[in-house]
């Protein structure tokens, strides 16, 4: 992982914070940890990461109360929740609240620093120029009368003075879509892209995902468009 990044890491378990600050490291990252929600705050006040890997289920304030708090303080630090293997509940909730992503608390290695990895690079880039149609080099897209910056995961919508602000996965959507324009693409096809694998029972999120970033693209969101039983395309204008 390229560059010294300041990580977040909150969760009330110690063996779960040694073991993230353990990889963490070894991708080349400073880490800082905290055990509580008030904990947390303080922290990112603090330090002001480049990204918060949160719990979920901690005593206090769960980790979507402190989501909702380092939201209003910074909405555009990417948020990755850490949640349990076998809790399907946590890591829907966790995309519906807006996350990132989401990571299991006993994922690999290297599964863990490549969910890191996208969701800093996602939110880290400059802005570049700006094209109708495909993807540019700098990561601008033209929807209609709606331009998007995929690198800062940032939309400008005529009827809105400031930019509305996409998660990592909403921005990765796009991008897979706008690179295909005027194809269509299965949704397994996309999940397979973003994390590599198939579609499974959980992933009723992804409807889920592409549903709000339909919302935050205002007038753009009518030119992606669902066909049933084969998958979405970005229609060309």
């Amino acid at each position: 992982m390229s560059g010294k990044r300041t990580i977040l890491v909150v969760d009330d378990e110690r063996l779960v914070l040694d073991y993230c600050r353990h990889v963490l490291n070894q991708g080349g990252c400073n880490v800082v940890t905290a055990s509580s929600g008030d904990e947390a705050l303080a922290a990112f006040k603090a330090c002001n990461p480049d990204l918060v890997v949160l719990d979920v289920m901690m005593p206090g304030q769960n980790g979507f109360s402190v989501f909702a708090s380092i939201r209003k303080l910074n909405s555009h630090v990417p948020i990755v929740y850490l949640t349990s293997a076998a809790n399907e509940d946590d890591e829907v909730r966790s995309m519906n609240e807006g996350a990132d992503d989401y990571i299991s608390k006993y994922t690999s290695e290297k599964i863990m620093l490549s969910r890191i990895k996208r969701a800093l690079s996602a939110r880290g880039k400059s802005e570049g120029d700006c094209v109708s149609g495909e993807v540019d080099a700098g990561g601008i897209v033209r929807i209609g009368d709606v331009m998007v910056d995929l690198r800062r995961n940032t939309v400008k919508r005529p009827d809105m003075d400031g930019d509305v602000a996409l998660t990592a996965v909403e921005s990765e959507i796009l991008r897979i879509l706008s690179a295909r324009r005027g194809e269509i693409i299965s949704a397994n096809d996309i999940r397979k892209q973003m994390f590599g694998r198939n579609l499974t029972a959980a992933d009723v999120t992804f409807r889920s995902q592409l549903s709000r970033l339909k919302a935050k693209l205002g007038t753009g969101g009518k030119y992606i468009s669902t066909i049933r039983s084969l998958g979405y395309k970005l229609v060309k204008e």
